[in-house]
């Protein structure tokens, strides 16, 4: 990833760096096992849901 390779290139300091690095590990680990996939799933599921039932409220 090109955040992991140059932190710098963005003027990010290192320990904002090291934040966003950590930050990245945590959801791609997340995201790379099955209960964080369904996880993530049901929340965009949910997210679709309200955003859908927000806009008929207001008719």
């Amino acid at each position: 990833m090109l955040l992991h390779s140059t932190p710098y290139l963005f003027g990010l300091s290192g320990s904002f760096y090291l934040y966003w690095q950590n930050f990245l590990n945590y959801w791609t680990h997340v995201l790379v096992t099955e209960n964080g996939i369904v996880s993530i799933v049901l929340l965009l599921g949910a997210v679709g849901i309200f955003i859908i039932t927000r806009g008929r409220w207001r008719r």
